[in-house]
Parts: C-alpha cells; structure tokens; sequence
C-alpha cells in the first residue's frame, strides 16, 4: 500500500461539508458522503503535488491509482444510494464537478 503525504492523509478539519437537509452535519449518509469527499479532495492535491511527482513520478503514480480505484470501489459500493447527477459524474469520472456537487449540497433529497 502506498503511503500518502501526512498532508493528504486526512482532510483539513477546518472544511465545512455539506449539510443534512436538517442542517446536522452528519444525518443518514453524510458519512458515507464525507468519506468520498475526502478521497476526491485527496486525488486533486494529489495531482497538485508537482514536487512529489517532479522527485518520485513512479510513487506519485502509484498514489494517484490508488486513491482512483478507492473512488471507484466507493462509486460501485454506493452507485444505488446517491443522486443522479452525482452518479453521472462518478460513472464519468468528472471527479471535479462530483466534488463541487457534494459541495454545494447539490442533489439533496433526490436519492433515486
């Protein structure tokens, strides 16, 4: 197993994720929401990382795979538990708008 930077090794607790349509942070699947919200952001500063792929390209690689496969297990894993436009961009791999999505809070309350 590839070993990440201790930067990318957990997401900045000072990111606020989207809110339960009660407003609670963490209302039945938000988890499972932040857990991929925490693989994308890992994958983008990832692919931001232009020292770690300037001085180790084959381990930044290596990194950059296994971060893409736990985002598409995550997608197989939960493809009938989230919204439309959040499984048309996972099934894409538009990695970017599928954050942007669980950003805004997107899609909220229509599950199909």
């Amino acid at each position: 197993m590839m070993k990440f930077p201790a930067a990318l090794r957990k997401c900045d607790p000072g990111v606020k994720f989207p809110r339960g349509r009660g407003g609670n942070v963490f209302e039945s699947g938000d988890l499972m929401t932040a857990e991929l919200i925490e693989l994308l952001r890992q994958r983008i500063a990832i692919i931001a990382d232009h020292a770690w792929r300037d001085r180790d390209g084959e381990g930044h690689l290596e990194a950059l795979k296994e971060v893409s496969e736990k985002i598409t297990a995550w997608t197989a894993a939960h493809r009938s538990e989230v919204d439309p436009q959040l499984r048309h961009y996972l099934g894409n791999s538009s990695f970017q708008k599928a954050l942007a999505h669980l950003e805004t809070g997107a899609g909220e309350g229509s599950r199909n």
